[in-house]
């Protein structure tokens, strides 16, 4: 008992430093983060109350909050200003000082499009009205893996958001696909079968819930599983493409998976129609990328999913921008002993905040934001 003990214990302890590396020393030096922003809460039941005023949302996933160690060996830093939505705010105001909006992140590690779409949901239920959104698209989070994450999840419990996100979707102008509906209904199911359990539950099992939820609440290895599993994906991919570096016969770590891509996809073109119908600009921009590296996902499919997207996205009147070569390879770091493929440092976030900002005021869509 006391070995098992032992082996937990030294398992938290890792995967705890896995997902909250030690932070950077505090320094008053460096961007400091606008009064104006505001980062979306990962559980839902958390959201506070919409604030009366124009707003932009940023969605993405790591790639919009988290930078790299500068040096080799250094972890990664996920508490730092000078981020994608920091430079947006502050590049906004300076451009437009008597503007007064707000900037929200909303953003998890490796977010899928049904993640997505389900906190969109969740966000225009609670009355939150975006007039302008960037939506940032990778392909690994497109072509593989469709699980909801545990935080996410907990919005189905709310019996209420369920009948009003199925209405917002079965609206003519949203129209989800069968696949998307049976999802929702299938959380709902879901959510219906852990109450009935709980119900049945005796008053032993009901002193064991409380203790497994206090541990999902206090231990990584349960309460962050979704974070532990992206931070163990990228790392186990950077080590299996260093092995496999100068392979002859395997062409590619990873390819796609068709049924996770197909429901995605679906997933990605709800959520867009979801946020047109109710008034907002959206600009879906593809993710930098370096290339100095070997791709771990077949290219050809990647450019056939930018390809097919770009077409559904020009029937849906949103903004297109390829953003994958505005990052140069020099403003990318480290990410422990590897080279970082997801994350850039301070100066990437400045080029990508700028490219977006001005495809965003050439598209005429930032006038949404002026209060007059």
């Amino acid at each position: 008992m006391g070995t098992a003990l032992t082996v937990v214990a030294l398992a938290e302890w890792g995967s705890s430093r896995i997902v909250t590396p030690d932070a950077p020393p505090e320094t008053t030096a460096g961007p400091q983060r606008p009064v104006n922003v505001q980062f979306v809460p990962k559980t839902p039941a958390e959201l506070p109350p919409p604030v009366d005023k124009p707003s932009v949302w940023v969605i993405g996933n790591s790639h919009t909050y988290s930078l790299p160690g500068l040096t080799q060996g250094e972890p990664l830093r996920v508490d730092s200003a000078g981020i994608l939505v920091d430079e947006l705010a502050a590049r906004y105001a300076q451009a437009h000082p008597t503007a007064d909006a707000n900037f929200y992140l909303l953003s998890y590690p490796n977010f899928l499009g049904f993640e997505i779409l389900t906190r969109v949901g969740d966000l225009l239920y609670h009355g939150y009205r975006p007039q302008v959104v960037f939506l940032g698209l990778t392909w690994r989070n497109i072509a593989r893996d469709t699980q909801l994450r545990h935080q996410v999840y907990t919005a189905y419990r709310d019996a209420e958001f369920v009948d009003g996100f199925e209405a917002m979707l079965n609206d003519p102008k949203v129209h989800a696909s069968d696949n998307v509906l049976d999802q929702i209904a299938e959380q709902r199911r879901r959510v219906a079968h852990e109450a009935e359990a709980e119900r049945m539950r005796s008053d032993s099992d009901h002193i064991d819930q409380q203790m497994t939820a206090w541990a999902a609440d206090h231990l990584t290895l349960m309460g962050k599983s979704a974070d532990l599993r992206a931070q163990i994906y990228r790392v186990l991919t950077e080590r299996v493409q260093t092995v496999w570096d100068d392979r002859t016969t395997v062409k590619y770590t990873y390819d796609l998976v068709e049924s996770d891509y197909a429901f995605n996809y679906k997933c990605l073109l709800a959520t867009i129609r979801l946020l047109t119908a109710n008034g907002a600009k959206v600009v879906c921009y593809y993710a930098p990328e370096r290339d100095d590296l070997p791709p771990l996902l077949d290219p050809v499919k990647q450019e056939e999913f930018f390809e097919r997207f770009g077409k559904d996205a020009a029937e849906l009147g949103v903004t297109v921008v390829d953003a994958r070569r505005v990052v140069p390879n020099e403003y990318w770091g480290w990410v422990g002993d590897s080279p970082d493929r997801s994350h850039f440092t301070e100066p990437g976030h400045q080029r990508l905040s700028q490219f977006l900002l001005e495809a965003a005021d050439k598209a005429g869509l930032l006038k949404e934001l002026d209060p007059r």
